[in-house]
């Protein structure tokens, strides 16, 4: 088409520019970038906008762009006849828009205009916005009682909203074409929550990747989640959950075809069931990364960790809130590094936090001592041992309250994972000296010469004393992070030079003093020392490795 025959059509001449540089801009593999590049590097939806405005070409793009995601329902509201609403700035500074108050007012909106923008918007973020009063939105969504979904080809939405009178709105943003739905806060009123739930597991039976947080833990809310749960069970690939999972709850998870990618909150009491024996395994055909939180361990979970087969799993993390004892401990690892699991898996992760003390509280600094001496709870190179059979690990991570780890161990550890790229053992929470023993730096020297891809190390040591055999082998070590929690350690410019020779690319050590819990820690002589000689000790090897 000529330029004068564009003109005789009635079109916008631009449409079919003759130069080449302008002919790009009416791809949309070429305009898309380079308007989500100014939407999103300063210029903001302002410039979108203009550009929207500028030519016929860029009408459409833009407008598909600047509704793409919304995060408010203000740029809907100002659809609105101008008299039903007025734009206020509250206490803090804030733009706040309100409804008039008029009697009777008319918010008929014409809804081929709001379906025109309504149809653009794909992602929904909602995060307890206060930018319209919750009058404006009342009647803004009274009027729409009856009508088809708002945003019909909503895709992805994230809700967080504590407001009883505003939380149920989330039920005019889903469709049926919603994928991934995450509500990361609700209402205390489980009730109102669960009634919400029921409506969106109607309505939603596509969701792949369903997120809810902090669910009123409560027998109506866990069985709404099981609804939503049971009506996506053929597309769902991804659940985060801190609802308590019922035994029926983790039977279903385990039969969805598609689900990858699992993090569940447990109360263990009620999985001690039947339901979760031997002869009724929890299968997940696909599953490639699961993550457990746990109130502590009991026969529930060993009942689950001995039903688990997924043999595609690649990551475990558990974290458990209160430190079992070390013969329950050891009976889970036990059964874990046999499951079915153990030949795909490469990340391991526990983390335990301070057991109960006997009434129902935590112990603290308080230290309950076995026959060897050592707090009751403290975990040893016998209860770690199983791990040594998931010998592919690539990724092991366990911090308890009271480690005590022996070279033997930490030598088998180091000859058995060759492939480890992170090994981290370390006190999870407060420390001292008397009860969680130190590691020699004999354990460093093992890691150097066995495991040439350890990038990340973490080791309670003693860097007090020198290795007590002098090192005989070139390090091809790639290590470049070292933790070594609160180690003492003495003659820094020795222990540098000792480093430097172990780990060549180190690049950061990480120290860090005992935490203290209340004015008698911070007078204890032990924290004392390590503020004014480990510490700045420490700081001085970090200095001379990393030049």
């Amino acid at each position: 088409m000529t330029k004068s025959s564009a003109q005789t059509s009635g079109n916008t001449p631009i449409c079919q520019p003759d130069s080449v540089q302008l002919r790009c801009l009416a791809i949309d593999e070429i305009l898309r970038p380079i308007m989500e590049d100014v939407l999103d590097n300063g210029r903001g939806r302002g410039s979108v906008g203009s550009l929207a405005v500028t030519c016929r070409c860029f009408k459409e793009l833009a407008l598909s762009i600047l509704w793409h995601k919304l995060d408010s329902f203000v740029p809907l509201l100002r659809l609105l006849p101008s008299h039903a609403w007025h734009q206020v700035r509250d206490g803090h500074g804030s733009k706040v828009l309100h409804l008039r108050t008029v009697d009777k007012l008319n918010l008929d909106l014409d809804p081929s205009r709001l379906a025109q923008y309504a149809q653009l918007v794909r992602e929904f973020e909602w995060t307890s916005n206060e930018d319209a009063s919750t009058d404006l939105l009342h009647r803004f969504f009274a009027n729409r009682t009856g009508q088809d979904f708002l945003f019909p080809n909503m895709r992805s939405i994230l809700w967080n909203e504590t407001r009883e009178a505003i939380f149920p709105y989330v039920l005019s943003v889903i469709s049926p074409h919603t994928r991934t739905l995450s509500i990361r806060d609700s209402p205390t009123d489980h009730s109102l929550v669960a009634r919400v739930l029921s409506e969106v597991a109607l309505c939603c039976t596509k969701l792949q990747d369903i997120e809810i947080l902090y669910l009123a833990q409560h027998p109506d809310a866990s069985n709404a989640l099981v609804q939503l749960l049971s009506n996506n069970s053929a597309n769902l690939s991804r659940l985060a959950s801190m609802s308590l999972i019922m035994p029926k709850g983790m039977l279903a998870l385990a039969l969805m075809p598609r689900l990858v990618d699992v993090s569940i909150w447990m109360n263990c009491a009620p999985l001690n069931s039947p339901l979760l024996d031997s002869s009724t395994p929890l299968q997940f055909p696909v599953l490639k990364y699961l993550e457990f939180h746990i109130d502590s361990l009991d026969a529930g979970s060993l009942s689950v960790f001995s039903a688990l087969e997924a043999p595609r799993l690649v990551t475990f993390h558990m974290t458990i809130s209160h430190q079992p004892t070390v013969d329950v401990l050891r009976e889970h690892l036990d059964v874990f590094a046999c499951a079915p699991c153990r030949s795909a898996l490469r990340i391991f992760t526990l983390q335990c936090a301070l057991p109960k003390d006997p009434w129902g509280g935590v112990f603290g600094n308080l230290q309950l001592e076995s026959e060897q001496g050592l707090p009751m709870h403290t975990v040893t190179a016998e209860t770690l041992q199983p791990l040594l059979r998931l010998s592919l690990l690539t990724h092991l991570v366990v911090k308890t309250p009271w480690p005590a780890l022996d070279i033997t161990f930490l030598r088998k550890c180091a000859q058995t994972f060759r492939s480890i790229e992170e090994f981290v053992l370390l006190p999870a929470g407060p420390a001292s000296s008397s009860t969680s023993p130190y590691v020699p730096l004999d354990a460093l020297v093992e890691f150097a010469e066995h495991c040439p891809e350890l990038n990340n190390l973490g080791l309670r040591v003693d860097a007090s004393r020198p290795p007590s055999d002098p090192v005989k082998f070139y390090s091809q070590s790639l290590l470049r992070i070292l933790h070594v929690s609160d180690a003492p350690i003495a003659e820094p410019e020795v222990i540098a030079a000792l480093l430097a020779q172990l780990f060549p690319e180190l690049e950061q050590i990480s120290y860090w003093p005992t935490e203290t819990q209340g004015e008698e820690l911070e007078r204890d002589p032990f924290h004392d020392l390590q503020e004014r000689t480990y510490a700045p000790a420490w700081a001085i090897v970090q200095e001379m490795v990393s030049k």
